[in-house]
């Protein structure tokens, strides 16, 4: 063989390997629209929603401790062939803090949904809903791996960690499914990723779970609806997980379209938001001994926010602006992209 042709051979070989590494690369890690911190200040997103105290970013916004949201451009999954597959329509859901050290975030895949009019091609699978494990490291929240739960394709709008008793809780329509924290540790620890993760059990709940949040205070968990506004709190069964309606309630006036709450030191925060074009709210309202009372902030973020996680010092907000039917593949729906796509978890400090 010449040099040429060997040549012709070896560069033939790299080009077919680099695609083979970008069609199956890992689950994406990076900021899908913003690359930088610099980029993401200058962009309208933070402009338009820092400009005065009543937004939530003006003053607040610490970018060290605010991470790229996982999975935005591509997600690894195990199908039920027990095959792994990737999918860039994964849409980030639920967030909550597990063990100080360690972040989940829930997310579904959008693919061949009713709501999917796109072209998927032969790939009509919609793939598992997943858990993201994001891993303080002292400084920021980095990409750990991907737990894919186990025959479920559940919207999985909630997620909240029972500390006491060492259960997780994800919303699963009617329902609520629970993993041990064993299990979640004996995942996490494993070689692989995306490894699968199974419920040990599931609750029914009295209505659709569309975000929830477990309250130190008063060991209980609290779930709500995001149609009809009505949350009610559970008692926990310390040996099973199982849950048991405790008391109903019916958020402050003027206070809807809820996306996800967060509790700790006698403050609900709550994230209100619906469409593209509109600011999402950030409630937070004090909540002793488990009633609401006198309203604390009042606060604009940018479109599109679901999931919110309240640290010792920082709070912490999810969107869903820069997931694909919302901002990279707004067009082929028939839609217009989110102008303010947030392809980050905000960390916010002076709310605690």
């Amino acid at each position: 063989m010449t040099k040429k042709k060997l040549l012709c051979v070896v560069m033939s070989f790299v080009t077919i390997l680099g695609f083979c590494l970008t069609a199956y690369a890992a689950t994406s890690t990076g900021f899908a629209v913003f690359s930088s911190n610099t980029a993401f200040v200058q962009s309208s997103t933070y402009t338009n929603y820092s400009t005065s105290s009543t937004d939530a970013l003006y003053g607040r916004y610490n970018s060290t401790r605010t991470y790229a949201i996982p999975g935005l451009l591509s997600t690894d999954y195990i199908n039920s062939s027990n095959t792994t597959k990737q999918h860039i329509k994964y849409v980030p859901q639920g967030l909550c803090i597990y063990d100080s050290d360690y972040m989940l975030v829930t997310g579904y895949d959008f693919t061949n949904t009713t709501d999917d009019t796109s072209d998927n091609g032969t790939d009509t699978e919609t793939g598992n809903s997943v858990i993201y494990v994001m891993k303080d490291n002292g400084t920021t929240w980095v990409y750990q791996k991907t737990l894919v739960i186990s025959g479920s394709k559940a919207h999985v709008g909630g997620i909240a960690y029972d500390s006491a008793h060492g259960y997780i809780y994800v919303s699963k329509g009617s329902a609520v499914g629970i993993i041990k924290k064993a299990d979640i540790d004996k995942a996490i620890s494993s070689t692989g990723n995306p490894v699968t993760i199974a419920y040990s059990s599931t609750s029914t709940v009295n209505n659709d779970a569309s975000y929830m949040a477990y309250n130190s205070g008063d060991g209980k968990l609290y779930v709500g609806n995001f149609d009809n506004g009505i949350m009610y709190s559970y008692t926990i069964n310390s040996t099973t997980g199982a849950l048991t309606v405790s008391k109903s309630y019916t958020f402050p006036t003027g206070v809807s379209q809820v996306q996800g709450i967060g509790i700790r030191n006698n403050k609900i925060y709550i994230s209100c938001s619906y469409g593209r074009n509109n600011a999402a709210k950030l409630y937070i309202y004090n909540f002793a001994s488990g009633s609401f009372g006198s309203q604390v902030s009042d606060l604009r973020l940018p479109p599109m926010s679901e999931g919110i996680a309240i640290g010792s010092t920082y709070s912490y907000v999810l969107f869903e602006s820069a997931a694909w039917p919302y901002y990279g593949g707004a067009t082929q729906l028939g839609g217009t992209k989110c102008p303010y796509p947030c392809d980050r978890v905000i960390a916010l400090n002076g709310l605690v």
